[in-house]
């Protein structure tokens, strides 16, 4: 049975099936990853012949360390929100209810 509406779109996810897909695509990513000595070896570094080879490095580095890439980027994306703002995500995941604040003007 589809979950279709008359105008064509789906259902909206719920939280816990958003959180599930991002769990199991977050821990298929750190399984993917290439391992961190790997990508820091210094010894693997030097300099291209050209301008062509240059980015045709860059395109296999970007591919083959995507999962890394991606990781420390998810990494960033949470540092960020927790310190921004008095920390969105303990203000969303906290124990107090969220209240507005008036003030009188």
């Amino acid at each position: 049975m589809s979950m279709k509406s008359p105008s064509g779109y789906g259902s909206v996810p719920t939280t816990t099936s958003f959180m599930s897909r991002a769990k199991a695509q977050t821990q298929t990513l750190i399984s993917t990853r290439r391992p961190w000595r790997e990508l820091f070896d210094l010894s693997a570094f030097s300099l291209p012949d050209s301008y062509t080879e240059a980015m045709s490095r860059i395109r296999r580095n970007l591919n083959y360390f995507r999962p890394n890439y991606a990781l420390v980027m998810l990494i960033i994306v949470f540092i960020s929100l927790e310190v921004a703002e008095g920390g969105m995500l303990s203000v969303v995941g906290g124990d107090q209810p969220m209240r507005p604040t008036y003030t009188r003007g």
